[in-house]
């Protein structure tokens, strides 16, 4: 039986054969340039060469620092104090748990009734503790519903509103946008969207009104404007409070169509 050889692929052959060595220089080549690399670069000393040298340093006179006199005897008589207290306060606690072991043991009820006074106290002062914190952080007014509106004022919305106009014709802006501001904040508690107190913060207007986003949306802007006025004196120029006095208008316009 004849064995049949295939053909072989001479181009095949040639590319196999020049990329061997073509390897066959280039590693060598690599292996050599690592190691002129590596002798060439600095060599780390030993450590015990650099805690020598770390040692060295640190025992420069500039390096050495040794407290006065009197602020080691301040130390020392402060740990005493503290000590001291800490030993009378240990007492106290030792006086109280001895003496609610007696008091459990001989009057029980009055050791229970002790008891829940001072988990009534402890509960009151978190409860303190919970409403100044909520207090504190904006917690958000009760907003007065629409059936139960307050009678309109002398200064009305409407009545503010011509007044800013009035104040904005003789170029005191500043005075308009009051005016302006305040009109928006009575317009929105006429219509129960937010509850209108002097005492209310800019920033808790605008989250009493969060929940509606069309509303918000006009009044943020003249907000903003009446915080830079009052705290950082930025003037309002004729063409800022024409576009505050738009979208107030566009605020109003919300409202009455959300009626």
């Amino acid at each position: 039986m004849l064995l049949r050889i295939p053909a072989i692929d001479t181009n095949r052959a040639k590319r196999l054969v020049v990329g061997a060595l073509v390897l066959a220089v280039i590693i060598p080549l690599t292996s050599s340039l690592l190691v002129v690399l590596a002798d060439s670069s600095p060599q780390r000393p030993p450590a015990p060469v650099i805690r020598q040298q770390v040692t060295e340093i640190l025992s420069q006179p500039k390096y050495q620092y040794q407290p006065p006199a009197w602020l080691i005897n301040l130390q020392q008589r402060a740990v005493k104090h503290l000590g001291c207290i800490l030993q009378f306060i240990a007492r106290i606690l030792d006086w109280l748990f001895s003496g609610s072991r007696y008091l459990y043991q001989a009057r029980p009820w009055l050791y229970w009734t002790i008891i829940a006074l001072i988990l009534l106290t402890l509960g009151g002062f978190l409860y303190h503790i919970l409403v100044t914190i909520q207090g504190a952080f904006g917690r958000r007014r009760q907003v007065r519903p629409a059936d139960k509106q307050l009678p309109i004022p002398l200064s009305s919305p409407a009545v503010l509103r011509r007044q800013a106009r009035e104040l904005a014709s003789r170029g005191n802006f500043a005075a308009a946008l009051r005016k302006l501001y305040q009109a928006c904040l009575r317009y929105l508690d006429q219509h129960g969207y937010l509850y209108y107190h002097p005492a209310t913060t800019n920033g808790e207007y605008l989250q009493q009104v969060y929940d509606h986003p069309e509303l918000s949306t006009h009044l943020q802007p003249i907000t903003q404007a009446m915080n830079r006025l009052c705290y950082a004196h930025i003037p309002i120029t004729d063409t800022i409070y024409q576009r505050l006095d738009t979208l107030a208008q566009q605020l109003w316009q919300e409202v009455d169509r959300s009626e």
